[in-house]
């Protein structure tokens, strides 16, 4: 049974579908993105923060699917605390006209070096969240519900005060 915060999620949705065929693509992100950013900054500060720097290892391959021993790989990428934490961001794509909350992940050369400080790659949140840790994913569901009303009446406002200027 639908409770009373999921129907007003559907209408919200629903309002927001017969907007996209008015609105233009940035129009339609701007009051998206403006109450995303809440939703980041709480569940910011709900993810866990490690106490100290990690590595990542290029390692050679022995013979075939074989890896090399401990301590044999070539260090590629230093992550500093709090790296996973800053790599949570309000995402938008070139095919989509929705907005997304989401870890940014670093492609190409710029995936290695020392992750500190406005600098981030969020490459294993993935791996982090399919292992089941619960730290991480109680963080992230636990801000997504608290903020689920705030983020309903924010969006609603912002699109009706968007849509009474056009």
């Amino acid at each position: 049974m639908p409770t009373q915060i999921d129907i007003e999620v559907a209408q919200a949705i629903k309002k927001l579908r017969s907007l996209k065929k008015e609105l233009s693509k940035r129009e339609l992100q701007k009051p998206l993105r403006e109450s995303a950013k809440i939703l980041v900054k709480e569940a910011r500060s709900n993810i866990p923060k490690s106490s100290k720097v990690h590595h990542r290892y290029s390692t050679a391959k022995v013979v075939g699917k074989i890896r090399a021993p401990k301590g044999f790989g070539k260090i590629v990428a230093t992550y500093y605390p709090g790296n996973l934490r800053r790599s949570l961001r309000v995402l938008t794509f070139r095919k989509s006209k929705n907005v997304f909350v989401g870890f940014k992940a670093r492609k190409g050369a710029s995936t290695k070096g020392t992750f500190k400080g406005r600098k981030v790659d969020g490459y294993y949140a993935v791996m982090k969240l399919e292992l089941g840790q619960a730290p991480l994913r109680r963080a992230v569901n636990s801000s997504k519900t608290a903020m689920k009303q705030d983020i309903i009446v924010r969006v609603t406002k912002l699109t009706k005060a968007h849509t009474s200027r056009l």
